[in-house]
């Protein structure tokens, strides 16, 4: 038969995700103006579908439902049915899972939302079981024939409820910025007692790694001390690291653990989370200097360069948690396939150190490795032991049928892996670190960026869709890092593009605040802004921090003044709530007092800027350049007496020059005292 009778019109989308579906009898349609022209001519409603490649539960449902020919009809013959990957268009997936809780629903995916012909939701949800998916199906397509009336007032008072302002629903108003040394303990007591000081994380169930809220405390610390504060952080890293939802085997951090002791993942593992733990994991490093830190930003950047790292220097999005057909599979052992593979010494070893029994430690008799406490073993022996394992485990691991892979390039996503080997070399100065940086930021540049334009995703070297706030505002704080650590001006130059571009297409002068679309992007019901972190910090925070780093860098006041606008906002819900706004909390940190920039002139300019890097200092700021510079934070150095040169700065004054990076700390020391 010809393809047309055995796909539907999703078999034209390059997105992964939409490709898993271009199969199914459901007639999915991409979200696009045909689709919904044909629900205003049709007069049908709108049956929107949202997920994303690797989710589990998504392709439960597509094996339980879309691929069911009767469920299939039901769906088709009732509705419009529009299927979106919520990765692409992050914008739609954020308004309909707004939509989605205000109805009183907990949102997760798949999310799934019914729409009047004009896109306005009535009612919703995420997963169905078959028949209870057949019950709401049957009776949404009732509702709609029967009582329009109900279901457009219904829709009408969400989409009224949808369109509500920040300001207003949170009562923003400017205020007064706090000082440091008031902010510091306020902030640090009201997230501690968040803190799960037993098995590391927030006090909730499922865990998120959530990096922003540990780099935080991090920053906290090194700027004021506090032995709490550093115990929440290093608590936390050690549980993950050494937990189930990081892969002991082969590096990389799953999504989220189900359970609260860092044990059970789904075991999907995504780009973002990674990208921001290697910088976490860098950082923490260089401020404890613990060994297992390092080992995991190693192996987890290998685990990058091997697994979702393509040709042009670009990094995929996601690998998927399920692999023929089984979550976990990819990742887990049976005891039978363990005694096959190692010696007797090393089973032995493996069950008391990685916690694995005969009759399994996870469901159906698998084992999910993961670190026990000390076993009694000598650390040489140890370490021997350990290494031989992971070596005969991942080389029979790579036999397997491995788990899909996600292999669209998000800019956002992108980005934050980028910052994340800057870090790390920032931490180990690993050549090869910022060799993969360098070439990801090429291609950043290259294949992501056109007259101006970021887009937010490229599949196969085909770039598509406008970029969002979170792409541009994420890809400017990487390339400023990338300018510092490699004294080259044309990264700050890009970064101050793309901050002229937020301001032109994104911001809102009435609100001080940046909505999360274009203005030259599609049209919504509402044009939504976002403020609340969660494991990626919300799209205005970043705008927030990149307004403050480029600002800092470029000596652009007008930079810096929206940076503080948007904070004078935020600030006191920041004081109150910082579980819920670190990022926010981390830039109003930077922001005050005493911070201090170090610039270095000349020949020896990167190498002094590394070794500053490599000692984790959050109040401080370094930039340099081989030769002297005619703007920004640069302008007016220049090297003394032939030799490179450093100048401290503080409050808009620098002190007089030195000539090595030991000399520059210790007067920023000098007069950290003095305050």
């Amino acid at each position: 038969m010809p393809e047309s009778q055995h796909s539907n019109p999703l078999i034209h989308e390059s997105s992964p995700y939409l490709l898993q579906h271009a199969r199914n009898p459901v007639n999915w349609q991409p979200w696009n103006s045909s689709a919904l022209k044909s629900a205003l001519e049709k007069d049908k409603a709108i049956l929107l579908s949202i997920g994303y490649s690797s989710c589990h539960w998504c392709h439960v449902m597509e094996k339980e439902s879309f691929e069911n020919k009767s469920v299939a009809r039901l769906m088709n013959e009732n509705f419009v049915c529009i299927k979106i990957d919520r990765e692409e268009r992050p914008d739609l997936d954020a308004l309909y899972m707004d939509a989605v809780q205000k109805m009183g629903f907990p949102g997760g995916w798949p999310l799934h939302v019914f729409l009047t012909p004009e896109q306005k939701p009535f009612y919703g949800g995420t997963y169905f079981s078959t028949e209870h998916w057949k019950q709401v199906l049957t009776q949404i397509a009732l509702l709609f024939a029967s009582d329009r009336p109900r279901v457009e007032r219904t829709a009408s008072e969400i989409t009224d409820a949808l369109n509500i302002s920040l300001s207003d629903r949170f009562k923003l108003k400017d205020r007064p910025l706090p000082k440091g040394k008031d902010m510091h303990p306020i902030v640090s007591k009201n997230l501690l007692k968040h803190v799960d000081f037993e098995r590391g994380g927030l006090k909730r169930v499922p865990k998120f790694p959530m990096p922003s809220v540990w780099e935080l405390l991090l920053d906290i610390h090194q700027q004021t001390g506090g032995e709490k504060t550093l115990k929440a952080v290093v608590t936390t890293l050690k549980a993950m690291a050494c937990g189930g939802i990081y892969d002991q085997i082969g590096g990389g951090f799953c999504r989220y653990s189900t359970d609260g002791e860092w044990f059970a993942p789904h075991f999907e593992k995504m780009l973002y989370d990674n990208g921001q733990l290697v910088s976490l994991f860098a950082k923490a490093f260089s401020a404890t200097r613990l060994p297992l830190f390092k080992k995991t930003v190693f192996q987890t950047i290998d685990f990058v360069r091997r697994e979702m790292t393509g040709s042009g220097g670009g990094f995929y999005s996601a690998l998927d948690a399920d692999s023929e057909g089984d979550e976990g599979r990819f990742y887990t052992w049976h005891w039978q396939e363990l005694q096959k593979i190692l010696s007797e010494e090393e089973l032995s070893f493996a069950e008391k150190h990685f916690g694995i029994s005969a009759e399994g430690n996870w469901e159906n008799g698998k084992n999910i490795l993961h670190v026990c406490p000390s076993s009694g073993w000598p650390e040489g022996k140890k370490a021997c032991l350990r290494e031989s394992i992971e070596k005969k485990l991942l080389e029979q691991r790579e036999l397997r049928v491995r788990p899909g892979l996600d292999n669209k390039s998000l800019a956002c996503w992108n980005a934050l892996m980028l910052q994340g080997l800057l870090d790390a070399y920032s931490a180990f100065e690993e050549k090869a670190f910022l060799e993969a940086a360098a070439s990801n930021a090429k291609f950043i540049e290259t294949s992501l960026i056109d007259n101006g334009t970021l887009f937010r995703t490229c599949t196969d070297g085909q770039p598509k869709l406008n970029g969002y706030l979170d792409d541009y505002a994420a890809t400017a704080i990487a390339f400023s890092s990338m300018s510092m650590l490699t004294c080259e001006s044309k990264w700050l130059m890009l970064a101050e593009s793309l901050c002229e571009a937020m301001l032109s297409r994104f911001y809102d002068s009435k609100q001080s605040l940046f909505f999360y679309t274009d203005k030259l992007s599609e049209k919504l019901i509402t044009r939504k802004q976002e403020i609340f972190d969660n494991v990626i910090p919300s799209s205005n925070a970043l705008a927030c921090r990149a307004f403050y780093i480029v600002g800092q860098l470029s000596q652009r006041e007008d930079f810096t003044a929206v940076s503080i606008k948007m904070l004078r906002k935020i600030c006191p819900m920041v004081l109150e709530e910082a579980q819920y706004l670190s990022c926010w909390a981390k830039t109003l940190i930077s922001l005050n007092p005493p911070n201090y920039t170090i610039i270095a002139v000349g020949e020896k300019a990167p190498e002094f800027v590394r070794k500053i890097y490599a000692k984790f200092l959050p109040n401080v700021m370094a930039a340099g350049s081989i030769k002297p510079e005619k703007s920004g934070l640069l302008a007016g150095k220049n090297p003394a007496d032939g030799k490179t040169t450093l100048y401290v700065c503080n409050e808009n004054a620098c002190l007089p020059p030195v000539f090595s990076v030991e000399e520059a700390l210790e007067l920023v020391r000098q007069t950290r005292r003095e305050k």
